[in-house]
Formats: structure tokens, C-alpha cells, sequence
């Protein structure tokens, strides 16, 4: 129906996601890793893990918004298109987790290690 807000879809949520961290991404602070810039909170002397998580981000971006574009003339094609967002996404959030839990793991593990035991004298 004209006028009525449409529900957010999956391929929509993708897309703004992708936005927000493409301009997430833009305030980070970066460092020069053989002339290309790389962030340096997660991604520090990392470069081919940030260029596939760019690279993942994009194609999510590119999926998403073929989506959107075909979905009513070729549903077919919008669904590989979803396809595509949706495994670029879960590829992309991957990287991520693969490089921030091991972050995290180190911090909780120096955060115990300064603990003084407490004697029960």
C-alpha cells in the first residue's frame, strides 16, 4: 500500500551496516602499512585482513543494494544478490571477531594475572 512504511528487510539492514561502518571507519586512526592506510585499534600491522574486511564490506554493500534494486522485477537475481550480502556480512564480522577475541583474551588474562591473592592468615 502507498503511504504505509514496509517492514525493514534484511537486505536494508545490510545496507545501512554497511554504511555505518564504512564511516566508522573513517574516524579511526590510521598508520601507514606499505603506503596504504590502515587503522590501528583493531587492524594494527595487519593490512591484509583490513584490505578483506574492506573488501567484504564492499561486496555486502554491492549485494545489499542489487537487492534492493531488482528485487521486484527479478527476485531470482535479488536473492543471489542477498546471498552474497549476507555471506560478504558474515565474512566481514568474522574478521573481526578472529582479531578482537584473542584482543580480549589477553586483556581479561593480564586484568587476573595483576590480582594479588589474598591471604586468609
Amino acid at each position: 500500500m502507498y503511504g504505509m512504511p514496509r517492514k525493514p528487510t534484511q537486505e536494508g539492514q545490510i545496507l545501512w551496516v554497511s554504511i555505518a561502518t564504512a564511516l566508522a571507519l573513517i574516524q579511526f586512526p590510521y598508520q601507514k602499512i606499505n603506503g596504504n592506510p590502515v587503522p590501528t585499534i583493531i587492524f594494527n600491522d595487519k593490512p591484509t585482513l583490513f584490505h578483506a574486511f574492506i573488501l567484504s564490506l564492499n561486496f555486502s554493500f554491492f549485494g545489499s543494494f542489487t537487492t534492493i534494486t531488482l528485487r521486484d522485477r527479478h527476485p531470482r537475481l535479488a536473492r543471489c544478490c542477498l546471498l552474497l550480502a549476507v555471506v560478504s556480512m558474515a565474512i566481514g564480522a568474522g574478521i573481526v571477531l578472529w582479531l578482537t577475541v584473542p584482543m580480549s583474551f589477553k586483556l581479561i588474562a593480564r586484568y587476573f594475572s595483576e590480582l594479588k591473592p589474598v591471604n586468609d592468615n
